[in-house]
């Protein structure tokens, strides 16, 4: 089985790499594990949001693109589990659905970087104040959201872990379709984050 890349929002990766200087590590290494789940979540409900996903990893080459920058199965070993993988997902998410601005910028370290593409909060966002003033906007501009995480795929092979997420946020209003990638230092900090709004799926 080829490995499920996440060259969807490669581009964006490698941009929001360079603001945070960390271009010269792969965001993307060879060997991933995908998942997916169409069970509706909100609020503390979403801990079985993940349960049903599946995991899967190669060692065959990557598109040489990519390949410079690769690692294999054989002489890599995973910074963090897919458990605790899943855990950063859901803690994020539900946090988003809650608009729990105090608990989403405790996930950040002090110098990550936010590139939010589309919508009223489209700009990149540096350090934790910013950030946090960026939740606290989402928060006091939306309504009670639950969420379904429809794709997940997963980075585990090098120091920084990568989330790449497929997610809809629900709410009275209608719902928003976000593409997301998140990377995560040693600590399990977010220091970079993409937010992907896709305005075909949006209803105001």
């Amino acid at each position: 089985m080829q490995p499920n890349m996440p060259t969807r929002k490669f581009g964006l990766v490698i941009a929001l790499a360079a603001i945070v200087a960390f271009a010269a590590t792969p965001v993307f290494a060879q060997n991933n594990s995908s998942g997916s789940s169409s069970t509706s979540q909100s609020g503390s409900n979403s801990s079985a949001a993940m349960s049903s996903n599946n995991q899967s990893s190669s060692s065959s080459s990557s598109s040489s693109s990519m390949s410079a920058n690769s690692q294999s199965s054989s002489s890599s070993s995973p910074q963090v589990s897919v458990a605790t993988a899943r855990k950063l997902v859901l803690n994020h998410w539900t946090a988003v659905a809650n608009r729990n601005a105090t608990g989403l910028g405790n996930e950040y370290a002090k110098d990550a970087v936010v590139a939010w593409v589309g919508g009223g909060l489209n700009g990149t966002y540096t350090g934790k104040n910013q950030i946090d003033t960026m939740w606290s906007k989402f928060a006091g501009a939306t309504t009670p959201m639950r969420f379904d995480v429809t794709k997940v795929s997963y980075d585990l092979t090098n120091d920084r872990p990568a989330i790449d997420e497929t997610v809809v946020l629900h709410n009275s209003k209608g719902s928003i379709h976000v593409d997301s990638t998140i990377v995560y230092n040693s600590n399990q900090k977010i220091i970079a984050e993409i937010w992907k709004l896709d305005k075909s799926t949006h209803s105001s």
